[in-house]
């Protein structure tokens, strides 16, 4: 095995946190795997999640078939502990996708594929997700500007029942009122 630490240094002389790398020196041809857009990946709760594992059997060695099955598995980065409840709903193996409102906020999740060949030579890759959490949106009727007489007889009805939660498909909210001059 190789291992590989990199740090960044900006011309400020700012110096980022040690990232460490480890290669594995295969003695037998394995399948090459990576996913694609890089090794971490910042959603939201309300966006789907799709990952695509891009695979291809190795050039060298006597590998006798094109077929790769591929298994993935999830993780939370905190605990490393396996969450089976979190399944692909995708029909080709090469793909990890998850509906919206699938992985909680705040949470960082590991999400692994593992290819293996036909002739049973293994590797791996892994993504970091970390879901972030959505402003809530406030949303008043009728727009943000309104004119009313002084002479109005009729009271001014404000209606923010329209605001809501994107990270929460129940968005039972409550409001608070201010009143302000704005001369």
């Amino acid at each position: 095995s190789l291992v590989i630490n990199i740090t960044a240094r900006n011309f400020l002389g700012e110096t980022s946190a040690a990232h460490t790398h480890v290669i594995t020196v295969a003695k037998a041809p394995v399948p090459d795997v990576s996913i694609e857009g890089g090794a971490t990946r910042s959603v939201f709760v309300w966006q789907e999640l799709s990952i695509y594992a891009a695979t291809k059997v190795a050039t060298c060695g006597n590998t006798s078939s094109s077929r790769l099955g591929h298994t993935w598995s999830v993780s939370l980065d905190d605990d490393d502990s396996f969450d089976s409840s979190l399944t692909s709903l995708s029909t080709d193996s090469r793909y990890f996708e998850l509906p919206a409102y699938s992985l909680s906020a705040d949470h960082t999740y590991k999400i692994a594929v593992s290819v293996v060949d036909a002739l049973g030579y293994s590797n791996s890759a892994t993504l970091e997700v970390t879901v972030k959490r959505s402003d809530l949106v406030a949303v008043v009727k009728g727009g943000n500007r309104r004119t009313v007489s002084n002479y109005s007889t009729t009271g001014l009805d404000l209606d923010a029942s329209s605001s809501f939660d994107p990270d929460s498909v129940n968005s039972d909210l409550t409001y608070a009122w201010s009143c302000g001059d704005c001369n």
